[in-house]
């Protein structure tokens, strides 16, 4: 709610309340010796935006690894063992990594504080694709400073890839680093299969619009799995850690920025070790669980 002052002084004062909570926001206007001249305040509802759709397949990214935490390749199908609210459902198929095709975004700060490792990014993040995608495979990149810049479209183009990492504009200004995520999960979501998040930050967010607690529920709703290099370990703000907790995905720290490349290739060979498994949920599943459904994944061999 917007308060039009003739002259200060004003005092504004916003409540939030409790975690999830609807939301009040009241303006108090005052004039000499504080007098109050005038209150207004509005109160937020609590939105749900989730629609009923008739669900035939289920996309399941999986990595496995061994005891001493190397990758685990080559298992089948029928080596996995699937429950959906502690109901067990039948693999329909399985595909690996290379033979699924996959829609990745990189999201990568451009902020004032980037402006001595843009370079090093820029040059890790080239390289990443070319190692990690396939003729089948689309990449975009999202570039965000205290604003979120449009993408050019996800294509599987190399040569037309390259090109977009040449910045056309300065890196500077504040660091919107939720509004990045939320655009650009609003435009992965409008494609379908296997969807990858792949974000550069070194800085806490400081210009957004979207509140953590909004992202996190569409993170939530959404099957795109994100992964994070943090380049700020003294970030007092954990919340690239949650975001990629609730899709699935991991941060991966990056203490010095000339380890780009090598944390770039961490991700790329978490992203090649994985399976993809499919499946059909029981129709009575809906009716006996009509909102969230904890998936649960175990292979036989427990080495």
């Amino acid at each position: 709610l917007f308060k039009e002052m003739s002259a200060p002084p004003f005092q504004f004062t916003h409540d939030f309340g409790q975690e999830g909570q609807n939301r009040t926001v009241k303006v108090l206007v005052r004039g000499e010796k504080q007098k109050l001249l005038a209150v207004s305040q509005v109160k937020s509802f609590v939105v749900d935006d989730s629609q009923t759709v008739e669900v035939r397949q289920v996309l399941v990214p999986v990595t496995v690894k061994s005891k001493n935490g190397n990758y685990v390749r080559g298992l089948k199908k029928d080596d996995f063992q699937v429950t959906v609210n502690n109901r067990p459902v039948k693999v329909a198929f399985m595909k690996a990594s290379g033979a699924e095709k996959f829609s990745m975004a990189q999201v990568i700060d451009v902020s004032f504080s980037m402006r001595y490792k843009i370079h090093d990014v820029l040059i890790a993040a080239e390289d990443f694709i070319k190692k990690l995608m396939t003729p089948n495979d689309r990449c975009t990149f999202v570039f965000f400073n205290q604003r979120v810049f449009d993408h050019d479209g996800f294509t599987g183009d190399l040569k037309e890839l390259s090109e977009r990492l040449k910045l056309r504009s300065p890196v500077s200004g504040g660091t919107a680093l939720l509004d990045s995520v939320t655009y650009t999960l609003n435009e992965m979501n409008k494609h379908p299969g296997w969807k990858i998040m792949v974000v550069f930050s070194d800085g806490e967010d400081n210009s957004s619009y979207i509140d953590r607690y909004s992202l996190l529920k569409k993170v939530k709703k959404s099957s795109v799995v994100i992964y994070a290099i943090n380049n700020d370990l003294k970030r007092r703000d954990d919340i690239l850690g949650q975001i990629c907790s609730a899709s699935g995905g991991m941060v991966f720290p990056l203490a010095n920025v000339k380890e780009t490349a090598k944390v770039y290739d961490k991700i790329r060979q978490e992203i090649k070790s994985q399976y993809v498994l499919y499946f059909t949920p029981p129709k009575n599943l809906e009716t006996a669980f009509p909102r969230f459904k904890n998936i649960t994944v175990k292979v036989k061999n427990k080495d």
